[in-house]
């Protein structure tokens, strides 16, 4: 179990650090390539997107692995092929709303 939170872990501080690295690296040409009015609407696009993507999402990844046990046992409301075209449309619709 430590050695599966070990390697968990590794993962993500390693995306993370490349990440930054990344951030890092690409701010010197970024700033050089383009206007200040083109980096403030590099920076607004990008932001809007950041809060697009997590009103899109709403919780409906949680909810799908919640509920899924329930449709795949049969204790649930639904069968499987209702428990898809829930989640799809529920994305679908989120999605859109944002």
């Amino acid at each position: 179990m430590l050695k599966k939170l070990y390697v968990q872990t590794s993962h993500y501080t390693l995306s993370s650090a490349l990440s930054a690295l990344a951030g890092t690296i690409s701010f010197p040409f970024l700033t050089r390539m383009l206007t200040v009015g083109e980096y403030g609407l590099l920076s607004l696009v990008s932001t809007t997107l950041e809060l697009l993507v997590g009103v899109g999402k709403m919780g409906t990844q949680h909810s799908i692995v919640r509920f899924h046990g329930e449709a795949d046992t049969g204790k649930g409301p639904t069968d499987l092929k209702g428990f898809y075209s829930t989640a799809i449309v529920t994305m679908a619709v989120t999605g859109l709303a944002g």
